[in-house]
């Protein structure tokens, strides 16, 4: 609690923020599909950025902290995240499946004024498909039980679930709950698989969470929270 309070101090404070991006990758998927990652980075403030890094892995090996600086009203997008934090000095391998979360302190101007967006595609048709997300502040993050609704297990969808300890490491590890209900079949009822342990920055993913750990669902929804 001491902790927690400490670290809710800060929020509107001069003092370094950080934006957390929940995965960076490039790793091979389902049915043949390659994602990379795409990284947007836009300093909107009238004072050059101070940025550093640290890459927390999830797949793969290389964990790592660097720096960069980015001028004032400058945006910067680099095609592959994982090569930028590598030349940069981040020990990831140039081969073979890798991913993480990235952490990104944020110095000489508010994180507010730093445009932080990650683009995660693979190559399909004649383009690409995927998802973008921005990056986290700590006064965003998820405190109380959260629900993730309308996942679905069939021939056409499938649904995976990452939960990720957004904490520094002065916040030590968290534990999280994530149970499972079941809409269809009905009647299903509930599960909570094993509680799950995470350190500072670490990333888990629990795939096709409907059909994991004994079960057999075909829609359904999940709670998480923190018990530790």
């Amino acid at each position: 609690s001491s902790s927690l309070a400490m670290r809710l101090s800060t929020f509107g404070t001069n003092l370094p923020e950080r934006l957390f991006v929940p995965i960076v990758l490039s790793t091979s998927g389902a049915n043949g599909s390659y994602f990379t990652s795409e990284l947007t980075l836009t300093n909107r403030a009238s004072q050059e950025a101070r940025l550093e890094f640290t890459y927390t892995t999830a797949i793969g090996s290389g964990s790592g902290t660097a720096t960069d600086t980015l001028p004032a009203g400058r945006q910067k997008v680099v095609r592959d995240a994982l090569a930028y934090l590598r030349s940069l000095g981040i020990p990831i391998p140039d081969n073979g499946n890798q991913g993480g979360t990235l952490s990104v302190l944020v110095r000489g101007v508010p994180a507010s004024n730093l445009g932080l967006v990650v683009k995660t595609t693979t190559a399909t048709g004649n383009g690409r498909a995927g998802l973008a997300y921005g990056g986290v502040s700590l006064s965003q993050a998820l405190w109380g039980p959260s629900y993730l609704v309308g996942l679905r297990q069939d021939n056409q969808d499938r649904s995976n679930v990452a939960i990720q300890n957004i904490g520094d490491v002065i916040d030590g590890e968290i534990t999280l709950r994530v149970t499972v209900f079941g809409t269809q079949p009905s009647s299903s009822g509930s599960t909570a698989p094993p509680d799950v342990e995470l350190s500072p920055g670490e990333f888990r993913q629990i795939n096709s969470i409907l059909t994991s750990n004994g079960l057999d669902l075909q829609e359904g929804y999940v709670r998480v929270e923190r018990v530790s």
